[in-house]
Formats: structure tokens, C-alpha cells, sequence
């Protein structure tokens, strides 16, 4: 055979062809690893997260994310806390379901079950002994013996029809419900009756999430029982009798505190207005028009600036308005008596003017009712005495002769829709009100979430500059910056 022919055998693999197998073999088993390696991960990620709460809420309003006060409330405990659920945990809501999972993962003493009412008979029974009624979905906050219960629809606010759930209440209730059962005080508000007042479901359901104890007080009632604390007088009509005005005066003698709302009406009610003016607050006969801080495009809808006020300390650093609709114009006595001290709380701008009221005939600026700006909401206090100051008074005997008058000149910022809107902060001012009226009563304030994006609360000021920058400014510096760049590649061709 000559040395160029062809050699036996065929020819060997070359390197490049071994590696294509050997590739071929390794890709499937590499892909075989990922595939598991990535669900190891996915798995301890999973259970990392549902251990320890790691989940971000990425929700406009962080409907998700308990506020600091649920996480001072849950610091509290000092006991075991059990919350029921009487639904399977697959079948109720997801967005309660990681509310409540919350709750269970920020503290050890807490904890949560899901419990089906058709499975577990003698659990339901067990409460049904106790006074409770339960339906299926129906959630049980439990501490020691006592229990606050809700069902599902006290979790969730509806819309105007009834159709749609636009905002969650979840962590109000049960916040409210740990609060209530924490405490070892139930205090009492009486609302007074029989003089035409309007007192708003939100308002008597904001006294009782504070575990306050609702009572009427009718015309009838000759004396308030001490364990009356709070009475609240929301828009009355008519005014009171001198047996009522006595009343109210012991009660406030004797350490009690006041609330009043006033309705737009200018009607007059002297007994009451006596009362007040032996307090230093006086009431104007006149309605508040804000031109610049007012919202709704009605300037009778006043946004109030906030005085330096114990009431107003948390909402120093906070962009949150209270709204003041058809406020009155109030008056703080210029010479009160020594133990006596009146305080501005809301106050209108210096461009706002009074009105006696539209189609009255009368002058639209009422002088009489003095110059902007005009206080809207004043609170009034008497001084205890020093041996009722000493650090080892009880808390009862420090309140002793020391009441408290908190006025408003709106009683719409009370109103059910109003305190609804969790763009104003009316809802937490009261709470602040509640608190200073009680001071040895803790009180908290959570807003519901809303479940889409809550609108910007802005002044009709704030709205005018906005609309010129938006509409003007802006298509100007545009232009600007387009005559710029076209002179500038002129210069350079």
C-alpha cells in the first residue's frame, strides 16, 4: 500500500466531537440541578416569609402593613391573645387572611386559628353560651375571658350602594378590639337628647371602638351618675332647661368633661351659651367663608389651620387636615378667672371673613363677630388644686375639680361621611379630643384603607399654583428649552 493511501480502520473522534457528547450528557443533568435548586429556594423563601413576615406591601394605601399603632398595641400584651376564625382558612377572604397573619407573626403571645363552624359544633356552642351569635366567617378577639366579635362585614366598608367593598377595616377592629380588652377602665359618654341633636353613627362607633360605654342622657335626668365622664351635646336645636344646665355643670364640677358641636343654625340657645360664657367661651352668630384654605370649591368648607394646642401635637410634622364644614365663629374670653384657661385648637386664615348667613338680609361681612382669623374650635380648662396634683393622688382624685370643655363651631365634622374620608384626618383630631377630655383613658384612631388610591387632599391655593405651574409654567419652560436647542444647532451648522 503506498504511504498516501487511505489508513485502516477509519478515522479517530477528534477532541471537538467528545466534547459534544460529553456536553450532550452534562446539559440535562445541569438543567435538572437549576430546576431543583431554584425550587429548594423558592420553598425556603416561601416558608422564611410565613415564618417571619417579610412580605412587601407594595399597595398604594399599604393596606397590608400594620400602622405603629396595632404594633404598640400588640408591645402591650401581657397575656395570651387567641383570635377565631369561624371559616376554612382556603376559603375566607386573602386580603383579611394576611391581615390577620400579621397579627400572629409579630408576636408569640398572639395567636390564630381557623376554624369551620359545620366542623367544630361544640366550639360554636361554646360562644353561643357566652352571648355570641356566630355565622360562618364571623372572627372571635379573645383575652382571658372576654371576647369582642365581628362578622365579615363589620371588617370591610361598602360603597354608597352596597356593591363594592372600597375600603378594609380589618386592623380598626381588631386594634380596637385588643385595645378594649386591655383596659381595665370602661368609661362612659352620655350623648344628650330631646333637643333636636344629630349625633352621626361614626361618631358614637369611634366612642365605643375606644371601649367607651354609650349612654342617652333625655330631658328627664336630674343628675349625672359619677361614673359619667364624658358628655357630649352634638347640634342641639333647642336649648336646655336650668334642671339640664345644673346637670351638666355639677357633672363638670366634679371633674367631668364637656364636648359640644355646634350646628349652623343661629338660633339662639342662652342657658347653654351662659354655661359656656362661665367657661371664657363665647359663641359668634356668624358662618366662616374661607377664600383660600376650602375645599369642594365651597368656601363655606373650611380646612382650619391648627394652634399650638396639647390636641394638635401629633399633627405637627403631618401634611393631614381636618375639614370644618359651615364652621360658626367662636370667642375666648380676653379676662378669664385665675384657674382658668381657654385655648384656641382650629383657627381659620387671616383672609377669611364672617357671614350671618346667606339670604338673611343681612351684611355679607358681620362685623360684629370680630376679625379673621377667627377660632373655630377652643377648649377650656379649670386647674386642680396643688394637693391634687401630687404624684401620689389617684387617678380619680387628680381629675377631681379639674373639667374640661371641648367646643366646636361645626357639627358636620362629625358627620358620617366625613369621618368615613380617610383623606382628612377628622377621625384622628377626635380621637385626640377623646384623649385630652380622658386623659387617664387611652384612646386610638385607625383609619380604614382605602382599597384604591385616596385623593390628594389639597387647599384651593395649593390647586391654583399647581394649575399655573401645569398649565403655564411648564409649556413655557418647554418652549424655552426648544428656541434654546434650535439656536444652538443653528450656531453650529
Amino acid at each position: 500500500m503506498s504511504r498516501g493511501g487511505p489508513r485502516q480502520g477509519g478515522p479517530p473522534r477528534s477532541r471537538t466531537t467528545r466534547r459534544t457528547l460529553a456536553d450532550e450528557v452534562l446539559r440535562p443533568i445541569l438543567a435538572c440541578l437549576l430546576v431543583a435548586l431554584l425550587l429548594v429556594v423558592i420553598a425556603t423563601a416561601t416558608l422564611t416569609v410565613d415564618r417571619f413576615a417579610l412580605k412587601l406591601d407594595m399597595t398604594d394605601n399599604r393596606i397590608y402593613e400594620l400602622s405603629q399603632a396595632s404594633h404598640e398595641t400588640l408591645k402591650s400584651l401581657v397575656g395570651p391573645v387567641r383570635i377565631t376564625v369561624f371559616a376554612r382558612e382556603p376559603e375566607f377572604p386573602l386580603l383579611l387572611r394576611e391581615i390577620l397573619g400579621r397579627y400572629a407573626s409579630s408576636t408569640p403571645l398572639l395567636s390564630l386559628r381557623y376554624s369551620d363552624p359545620v366542623s367544630h359544633p361544640a366550639l360554636v356552642d361554646s360562644y353561643v353560651e357566652r352571648g355570641a351569635r356566630i355565622q360562618p366567617n364571623d372572627v372571635i378577639v379573645e383575652y382571658g375571658n372576654r371576647f369582642r366579635h365581628y362578622g365579615i362585614k363589620d371588617l370591610y366598608t361598602l360603597n354608597a350602594a352596597g356593591t363594592q367593598v372600597s375600603a378594609v377595616r380589618a386592623e380598626q377592629q381588631v386594634t380596637g378590639a385588643l385595645v378594649q380588652l386591655l383596659s381595665s377602665l370602661t368609661p362612659a359618654v352620655a350623648f344628650t337628647d330631646g333637643h333636636d341633636e344629630h349625633p352621626s353613627k361614626a361618631l358614637l362607633a369611634l366612642f365605643e371602638r375606644n371601649n367607651y360605654r354609650i349612654e342617652r342622657l333625655g330631658p328627664a335626668t336630674q343628675r349625672l351618675a359619677n361614673s359619667v365622664d364624658i358628655i357630649a351635646i352634638v347640634a342641639p336645636a333647642e336649648d336646655f332647661s336650668a334642671q339640664e344646665i345644673a346637670s351638666i355643670d355639677g357633672h363638670l364640677d366634679r371633674g367631668g368633661s364637656l364636648m359640644i358641636f355646634l350646628s349652623p343654625s343661629l338660633r339662639p340657645l342662652p342657658r347653654l351659651e351662659r354655661l359656656l360664657a362661665g367657661w371664657g367661651l363665647g359663641v359668634g352668630g356668624a358662618l366662616v367663608h374661607e377664600p383660600r384654605a376650602h375645599v369642594s370649591d365651597s368656601d363655606l368648607d373650611v380646612v382650619p389651620m391648627y394652634a399650638p394646642h396639647e390636641i394638635n401635637k401629633s399633627f405637627g410634622d403631618k401634611r393631614s387636615f381636618v375639614l370644618m364644614p359651615q364652621a360658626r365663629v367662636l370667642r375666648l374670653s380676653d379676662q378669664p378667672s385665675f384657674d382658668l384657661e381657654t385655648m384656641t385648637v382650629l383657627s381659620s386664615t387671616p383672609d377669611a371673613f364672617a357671614e350671618r348667613g346667606a339670604n338673611r338680609g343681612l351684611p355679607a361681612k358681620a362685623e360684629a363677630d370680630g376679625h379673621a382669623p377667627f377660632v373655630l374650635a377652643a377648649t377650656a380648662s379649670r386647674t386642680p388644686s396643688a394637693a391634687q396634683q401630687l404624684p401620689g393622688a389617684a387617678p380619680a382624685e387628680r381629675r377631681a375639680n379639674a373639667g374640661r370643655i371641648f367646643l366646636s363651631g361645626s357639627e358636620k365634622m362629625v358627620a358620617t361621611d366625613i369621618l368615613g374620608m380617610a383623606n382628612f384626618a377628622n377621625g384622628e383630631f377626635l380621637t385626640q379630643v377623646m384623649r385630652w377630655l380622658n386623659p387617664i383613658q387611652a384612646a386610638i384612631y385607625i383609619p380604614a384603607k382605602r382599597i384604591a388610591p385616596d385623593p390628594l387632599a389639597i387647599r384651593a391655593g395649593e390647586a391654583t399654583a399647581w394649575s399655573i405651574m401645569l398649565t403655564a409654567v411648564m409649556p413655557l419652560l418647554v418652549l424655552v428649552a426648544g428656541v434654546l436647542v434650535a439656536f444652538r444647532r443653528r450656531q453650529l451648522r
